[in-house]
């Protein structure tokens, strides 16, 4: 078990050497929705939200500069007080026994039980974009550096689906005080000790404006896999250990649990020159009814985008359908991967949204049709005259053509029709 130690009237004295300057605040009146929105990014929401922690236990907390702690803002759960966590360094025995229990997960994680537990849960969800979460943190106790080869220390984790994700860097090692100290991992650790000295010249004299004896540098929790759509759980804990004596904090850096953001295809220049392609009849366009909204034009080269068609759908590759100026289309429209699909009916081809191949036995003459789109009347009254070039890229490769092309009254009302002269 732990052992308290004082230090009699030395530690009397060092009481008078509190730094009413000190960098650190903190606030244990939020509540738990509060604390949880204060970490949160853009792109996530939470949901069942609770906090099972002792009066004074947790809280949010502001840092000057982020001297102390390594970020300016945060949240902070306790085995003890939060208000101790305010600098300076003048006791060894900094303590507070909550006298609330520990906590099942965590006893699970140790051999020994826990005590006064600070809990915080809730689920959350991602927006489309986003494919991983993480957050930054620092762990923070007065166990450093008496206790660092036992193996009662005090406990925290952040449980992702009841995995902790509170992992050393690039690693399956939980944090705690035996994996970082002044001897282990020393290069993730922050001395404070005022007893041991190691980077504190004496009693009083540690360098950083905290009651920790010793904290982490700011670590990023181990990258959650996420999908949109999907409900997550996330238990953030921490307590004591053996014992209720020398308290611990874990830090949260406010806005840190954010996404990693799927990164959009980089941009091709558009290849105007392509697979050279005879382009006859019409591009319609029609704005009453979004169902029967839909863009053509008729392509003669039929063996080869019949190959394309294919090749689309065994490389998963998109499909893609421009018109306007070369480089600058006026409208563009892509068939996603998980869309494309190829048919067989009267030598009829599908991608997706668009006809890719749609003609008759022992013709060359074949129709590529985009039906479902966002076009219409308005969008393209009197920009389709002129010089145009259309363009249908399909299996990696690009068929144009580039002619002059000009409105004209089909007579159907809500048709809107454009030819190549």
């Amino acid at each position: 078990m732990k052992k308290k130690i004082y230090y009699g009237a030395m530690s009397a004295i060092l009481l008078f050497s509190s730094n009413v300057f000190a960098t650190i605040t903190v606030d244990s009146n939020p509540s738990a929705q509060e604390l949880v929105t204060s970490i949160f990014g853009d792109g996530i929401t939470a949901s069942n939200i609770t906090l099972n922690c002792a009066g004074g236990a947790s809280g949010t907390f502001t840092d000057d500069g982020g001297a102390a702690i390594g970020f300016d803002q945060g949240i902070i759960l306790g085995s003890g007080q939060i208000a101790d966590v305010i600098g300076p360094n003048d006791s060894k025995t900094t303590e507070t026994v909550n006298g609330t229990s520990g906590d099942a997960d965590l006893d699970s994680l140790v051999t020994f039980p826990t005590y006064d537990a600070c809990v915080l849960e809730f689920d959350f969800e991602v927006s489309q974009d986003i494919t991983g979460v993480s957050f930054k943190y620092v762990f923070a106790s007065e166990e450093y550096n008496e206790y660092v080869d036992e193996d009662y220390n005090d406990v925290f984790a952040f449980l992702f689906n009841g995995k902790n994700i509170a992992l050393l860097p690039d690693t399956a090692v939980p944090v705690s005080i035996h994996t970082i100290n002044y001897k282990t991992n020393s290069e993730l650790y922050r001395d404070n000790d005022i007893v041991d000295g190691n980077n504190c010249q004496g009693f009083g004299n540690c360098p950083i404006d905290t009651q920790m004896d010793g904290l982490t540098t700011v670590l990023s929790t181990a990258k959650m896999e996420v999908v949109s759509g999907e409900t997550y759980h996330i238990k953030m804990a921490i307590a004591d250990v053996a014992d209720d004596y020398l308290d611990s904090n874990v830090f949260i850096q406010a806005g840190s649990f954010e996404g990693s953001f799927v990164e959009p295809p980089p941009v091709e220049p558009q290849d105007c020159e392509g697979v050279g392609v005879d382009t006859t009849g019409i591009i319609t366009t029609r704005n009453w009814e979004i169902d029967t909204d839909q863009a053509q034009f008729k392509l003669r080269d039929v063996a080869g985008i019949k190959a394309a068609a294919y090749a689309a759908v065994e490389q998963e590759l998109p499909v893609t359908f421009r018109f306007g100026s070369c480089g600058d289309p006026i409208y563009e429209f892509t068939v996603p991967v998980n869309e494309l699909n190829v048919t067989y009916l009267n030598m009829r081809y599908t991608v997706g949204n668009l006809d890719v191949v749609r003609c008759v036995f022992n013709s060359e003459q074949c129709v590529v049709n985009i039906k479902n789109t966002d076009l219409d009347n308005q969008l393209l009254d009197d920009r389709l005259t002129g010089e145009m070039t259309v363009s249908l890229e399909v299996g990696g490769k690009n068929y144009t053509n580039t002619g002059i092309w000009t409105q004209f009254d089909s007579g159907s009302g809500s048709w809107t029709k454009y030819r190549k002269d």
